[in-house]
């Protein structure tokens, strides 16, 4: 066997002590970056959708202000279709709309788990299309501690969550992605700047019209999964323990869509009905005289839909007169 010479030991430890410390440096110049450009990067990828981790790292502030008195949860349903600055004037209640992109009833569950041990909140709006109520493991969300660490953690430590969530290698894409989606304006779909409140909604003029959503129905069958009634229920009964009051409000979706998926949507409606009932919640059915102006497509309404939608729930949860 070959023997080491005195002088190979220190001569390892060198460059050793040079690896380290060159590795070191550069993870201090890599967390030097994203403290400094924190505004501009994507945010940690908790999740495969960009929307949802761009929420919650809006969330994040204002949660620590404890600005929850009002909270709306869910899909882009939420997020487009609920005027939140409206409620608020109209209520006087402070509005947050935390709803994002494919957000599915189970993961509403599980944020709203994370949101009631970062503040309180004294009522819940849920507003729901039945697409949300499926169950799909690639929508999938982290568990409630990793989103309260986050949402609790000051801008110094946040930095720890893009390096512990995040995809360093993939900052770049998903920042080219959220580039994208900040600068497409309220005429798109992929409209993703959120108004002081948390709402996104799309233009009432001018709105590019996709012809494909506009008839999306004909192609979105009405499938609804146990295990999503089963998140909604845990929702409710979560809610109601806490003494939180929710309203769970039904989209409106444009007539046509209501003629062609009534008939498959009943159970639905009742099995929603029953269970909010039983948990002491509100269900709201959707209003059936919202005309095509006021549709961006088949379920999401433009700005003038939002705002008359959201009238229409503060008045019936007596929010407002």
């Amino acid at each position: 066997m070959r023997a080491i010479s005195p002088s190979s030991t220190p001569r390892a430890r060198s460059w050793l002590a040079i690896f380290a410390g060159s590795f070191g440096l550069i993870l201090l110049i890599l967390a030097g970056l994203i403290f400094a450009l924190r505004d501009q990067l994507p945010p940690p990828k908790f999740s495969g959708n960009i929307a949802f981790n761009e929420k919650i790292r809006w969330a994040r502030a204002k949660l620590q202000a404890q600005e929850c008195d009002t909270l709306v949860l869910g899909s882009s349903i939420a997020l487009n279709n609920v005027d939140a600055q409206s409620l608020e004037s109209a209520s006087g209640h402070k509005v947050m709309n935390l709803g994002t992109w494919g957000l599915e009833i189970a993961g509403s569950a599980k944020l709203f788990d994370a949101l009631v041990n970062v503040c309180t909140p004294k009522r819940v709006i849920l507003p729901v299309y039945y697409g949300d109520f499926a169950f799909s493991p690639e929508a999938a969300i982290p568990d409630a501690p990793i989103l309260t660490n986050y949402l609790q953690s000051k801008s110094s430590s946040a930095i720890l969550h893009y390096l512990h969530h995040g995809d360093l290698f993939g900052l770049w894409k998903n920042y080219r992605a959220l580039k994208r989606y900040r600068s497409v304006g309220p005429t798109n779909y992929q409209h993703l700047v959120f108004d002081p409140l948390g709402s996104a909604l799309l233009a009432c003029e001018g709105f590019k019209i996709d012809a494909q959503r506009w008839n999306g129905f004909e192609k979105r069958t009405v499938h609804i999964e146990p295990e999503a009634l089963k998140a909604f229920d845990a929702f409710l009964e979560r809610a109601q323990s806490l003494g939180i009051n929710v309203t769970v409000a039904e989209t409106p979706m444009r007539a046509q869509a209501n003629d062609a998926l009534q008939v498959s949507l009943h159970k639905w409606h009742e099995a929603l009905a029953k269970m909010a009932a039983k948990r002491g919640a509100l269900f709201l059915p959707p209003p059936s005289d919202f005309d095509d102006a006021l549709f961006a497509d088949y379920t999401h309404l433009n700005s003038c839909g939002a705002q008359a939608w959201t009238r229409l729930i503060a008045q019936q949860a007596k929010l407002i007169p």
